[in-house]
């Protein structure tokens, strides 16, 4: 029997074996394909809701895995066990965020690894985070103080940890992807050639948002980024951090943050990236407010970074959104060479790539 994705078997028979229980009951759909090509299910087992992710099978993702796995145990016995201060810089009702924000605990299969190998994907399994993210329109500067205290936290775990297998890469791969947004034809009047979509899948059609986001992006000069690059090489201090923490990876429950999901680009990085992503993928990216909140960390840490050690909180501020203007540069480039990879009719059956399309766009027109 096949899966109507494409995945040969079908992997509840395969994995509820691996697991050496009965049939697994499927309780939501929750399959997603975006940048990162994975597969989520969740499911019901000895009463308790649990989650399955399937990445792609590609070079060196299993020791990314491991690794992976590695800093979630650490960082997740951690939040049980202590608690940080809040930032002097926001404000005490942010405190209701200490201690309330979990990440997802993996599990061993039955052959006691924590990654199993199945229909050219790695899979991994372990506990479903209860809560739901904030759209687009509704995070509030209420909901980003908030989860500044908790990723705060979060670093505050990995901090200690080792780099056994650490990725030393990161950066290189920002200014790869830098360096060949370049090349691309501005010239276009479209990001991608035309092609007629099925008139009865126009839910999502990502044809329009995709335009908005091609004719905001390639108004901006990539040149202006240069020094910015050239002043910043991999010199900061780094740490294991989530990656790709944007803001539909954060849980909220009852207005809190409860959980961040989504761990498969953890790697060995400045800590600062993650802020940056975060901020970048909320309303508030160009508000100077937001990031002094988040220069406000590095003050207190006394962390050095893409600064001079004598910077001003304003000075760290600035810095950090314009490295924010560079991530969101090189996000939007990155989505437009993903579209131009992925069959549109693939793009209609994902509402959230066409919902970050559209937020994308919407953030350019108020660069």
């Amino acid at each position: 029997m096949s899966d109507r994705r494409g995945l040969g078997k079908c992997p509840d028979v395969l994995l509820a074996e691996a697991l050496q229980v009965g049939p697994l009951r499927w309780v939501v759909d929750r399959s997603s394909q975006g940048l990162s090509d994975s597969l989520v299910f969740d499911f019901c087992w000895d009463g308790e809701r649990r989650a399955i992710k399937g990445w792609p099978a590609t070079s060196g993702r299993a020791s990314q895995l491991q690794s992976t796995h590695q800093v979630q145990r650490a960082i997740g016995k951690y939040l049980l066990q202590s608690h940080t201060p809040t930032l002097a810089g926001l404000p005490s009702s942010a405190t209701s965020a200490e201690g309330n924000c979990r990440i997802p605990t993996i599990h061993p299969w039955s052959h006691g690894q924590t990654i199993l190998s199945c229909e050219n994907r790695l899979w991994e399994w372990g506990s479903w985070l209860v809560g739901s993210s904030c759209c687009y329109e509704s995070f509030k500067h209420q909901h980003l103080q908030q989860a500044i205290v908790a990723v705060a936290q979060i670093h505050a775990a990995s901090r200690p940890l080792g780099n056994d297998m650490g990725d030393s890469a990161r950066w290189d791969r920002r200014i790869a992807l830098y360096r060949q947004l370049q090349t691309l034809d501005l010239r276009s009047p479209t990001p991608v050639a035309p092609q007629k979509l099925d008139s009865n899948h126009r839910e999502f059609d990502p044809g329009p948002a995709l335009q908005d986001l091609w004719d905001g992006w390639r108004l901006i000069a990539p040149q202006a980024f240069g020094p910015l690059v050239d002043a910043i090489a991999p010199r900061f201090p780094r740490q294991w951090i989530v990656g790709d923490l944007w803001r539909d990876h954060l849980l909220f429950a009852d207005n809190l943050p409860c959980g961040i999901i989504d761990w498969g680009a953890t790697s060995w990085d400045w800590r600062g990236w993650d802020w940056i992503r975060l901020l970048t993928t909320t309303p508030f990216w160009n508000q100077v407010e937001a990031w002094r909140w988040v220069a406000q960390d590095f003050e207190e840490q006394r962390e050095s970074g893409p600064w001079h050690s004598h910077s001003s909180l304003e000075e760290k501020a600035s810095r950090l959104a314009e490295l924010g203007r560079f991530q969101l540069y090189l996000t939007a480039g990155q989505w437009i060479l993903w579209a131009r990879q992925t069959p549109q009719q693939q793009l209609l059956f994902q509402s959230k790539s066409y919902l970050r399309l559209s937020e994308l766009a919407a953030q350019l027109k108020l660069w």
